[in-house]
């Protein structure tokens, strides 16, 4: 059956990320087709991906922390901010 979708839903979603901090990074990360085989972020860095890109893990190390298990071509941009301005990068 069809599903009718109202165009300011589509467009909402389309923006649609989520940010937080790396914790780990796995071994096998950035070695793919498509990477240098160098991971271009890092443990501690700010990270933006797609709302409903990988897999929610609440309590896994911290009953009050919120994570997320990403893939390495999940993560879409490393925030980089100084004092004043945060840019996307």
């Amino acid at each position: 059956f069809p599903v009718t979708i109202p165009q300011q839903t589509v467009q909402d979603e389309k923006g649609a990320v989520d940010r937080g901090v790396v914790v780990d990074i796995g071994p096998d990360a950035y070695r793919g087709d498509g990477f240098s085989g160098k991971p271009w972020c890092a443990v501690g860095d700010e990270v933006v991906w797609p709302r409903y890109a990988g897999k929610p893990m609440k309590g896994l190390w911290d009953q009050d922390a919120d994570l997320h298990v990403l893939n390495d071509e999940d993560v879409l941009a490393v925030v980089v901010c100084d004092q004043t301005v945060c840019v996307d990068g």
